[in-house]
């Protein structure tokens, strides 16, 4: 079982009631609330959230500009079990995708891995899903492949609709 929740359209019950919830047909919950920072939750509610939280629920936090100032993302990190994930340096990307390359026995060359990463974004979810689906190509990767096997994010997106019109 699988929630998704972004804390600036729900209210704090509402997150409350979907950590405490037991699931029905499953063993487990994973429960992802988006943008905690933003919802402005006390450290009080944080810690009355955490002790709600069901043994069968996986409770994860995310935030894309998170404040490491505040109390409560403080009050989080100090968790036992915490872990803070960031995006990774540009070159640290590109030779954690050449390993994942490697391991998934596709042939591509630097170059191609810089544009698969400029194509996709640098979301390192979506690119692993991104080499998962080039695996299945027989030979080697290039950029006329990935044009055709990959989606592009919205801000390649918007970069080809600007030169397009400026052409």
């Amino acid at each position: 079982d699988y929630i998704q929740i972004d804390s600036t359209e729900q209210d704090f019950n509402f997150i409350l009631n979907s950590v405490a919830a037991q699931p029905m047909f499953v063993s487990s919950r994973l429960v992802i609330v988006q943008q905690i920072s933003e919802a402005k939750f006390t450290t009080e509610q944080i810690d009355e959230l955490l002790s709600k939280v069901s043994e069968s629920t996986i409770l994860v936090f995310t935030d894309t500009k998170p404040d490491k100032r505040t109390s409560v993302f403080k009050a989080l990190t100090e968790l036992d079990n915490a872990k803070n994930f960031t995006k990774l340096p540009r070159p640290k990307l590109e030779q954690w995708m050449g390993v994942e390359a490697k391991r998934l026995g596709l042939k591509i060359d630097q170059q191609t891995i810089s544009y698969l990463i400029d194509r996709v974004g640098e979301d390192q979810w979506q690119l692993q899903n991104d080499l998962q689906k080039l695996s299945a190509w027989e030979g080697e990767i290039s950029r006329k492949v990935i044009d055709s096997l990959t989606t592009p994010s919205l801000e390649h997106s918007s970069f080809d609709l600007a030169e397009a019109l400026v052409v």
